[in-house]
């Protein structure tokens, strides 16, 4: 395992594909990192204060073996882009009121069964959601509140009825893209 060195102006890094199997510590220091790819590792745990690296904006954690993430009390401000795709994920908790500039998030392809009543509360900048390919069969009431969604894919579910807000007449004309496809 070699040792990591960034340079502190460094604001994209890319590790991706490397194997890794825990957060380099010296990502932490920082000072601005404003996009951070760790797809395709072997990731199991994320530290919680990954989320909470001021500058940070855009995250990406898809197709490594991540199956829960948990938050405490603190407020996660600064992350706008999200991506938890293609783990075993199945829970989060503690999300709600804490992404309030999340613009995007994609859970496709985890297995999702339910998410937390309250989990889209303070989402309200949210543009896209991707959770294509989990097995939800419902969609909790704070979904209500993702009132300039303009990208949604729920295909590959188990949904057995739709939240009869997507059909609601303003929703449904302010999406621009809506999958459907196999629930």
């Amino acid at each position: 395992n070699s040792k990591l060195i960034f340079d502190d102006n460094t604001k994209f890094l890319d590790l991706s594909g490397l194997g890794i199997n825990q957060v380099p510590a010296a990502i932490f220091k920082l000072p601005n990192l404003r996009s951070l790819n760790l797809s395709n590792n072997q990731l199991k745990r994320i530290p919680e204060a990954l989320f909470h690296i001021p500058t940070l904006h855009d995250l990406d954690l898809s197709f490594n073996k991540l199956t829960k993430l948990s938050f405490s009390d603190r407020h996660i401000s600064s992350i706008r882009k999200l991506n938890l795709s293609n783990n075993k994920m199945d829970s989060i908790q503690g999300a709600e009121k804490k992404f309030s500039e999340l613009q995007e998030l994609d859970l496709g392809n985890n297995k999702f069964q339910a998410l937390e009543y309250s989990f889209f509360e303070g989402m309200v900048l949210l543009r896209a959601l991707f959770l294509g390919k989990n097995k939800l069969n419902d969609l909790p009431d704070s979904f209500s509140t993702l009132r300039l969604l303009k990208r949604l894919d729920l295909s590959s579910n188990c949904f057995v009825n739709l939240p009869s807000l997507i059909w609601a007449k303003p929703f449904l004309e302010s999406i621009d893209l809506l999958s459907l496809i196999h629930i």
